[in-house]
């Protein structure tokens, strides 16, 4: 009985969809600003995960890898990702990114807007 319960919990677990996860990195092109998404982080088209650059600064919301921030919030479309990340206690907007998405066939373009309040605004344009 212990085996059929262990092999069907085995099968279940195996039928389970995949969701992929892949970063998108918008940067102004000269490697000084960056946003980065995890996308499908969430598996509904919200991130969760996210890092800003921004010359020797790094945020990140990934214990250990720069100041800590949250997510504020994030909007995601076929044609467009909207993501705010906040202060760790939500008090500050750290940044934002405003980014539109094109298509044609298997070619994806991405390009917006990334804002650090007290920092800078800039064009953007994203791979991944």
């Amino acid at each position: 009985m212990n085996i059929l319960l262990a092999a069907a919990a085995i099968v279940m677990g195996l039928s389970a969809p995949a969701q992929a996860t892949e970063w998108l990195v918008c940067g102004n092109g000269e490697g000084t600003v960056s946003f980065s998404v995890l996308l499908g982080s969430l598996g509904v088209g919200v991130a969760t995960d996210f890092k800003v650059n921004a010359g020797d600064k790094n945020w990140s919301t990934t214990p250990g890898e720069g100041i800590a921030i949250s997510r504020s919030q994030a909007f995601e479309t076929d044609t467009m990702l909207l993501a705010d990340v906040k202060t760790e206690d939500l008090s500050e907007l750290v940044a934002e990114l405003r980014v539109f998405r094109a298509a044609e066939g298997d070619d994806y373009v991405y390009g917006g807007t990334l804002r650090i309040p007290g920092v800078g605004v800039w064009s953007v344009d994203c791979q991944g």
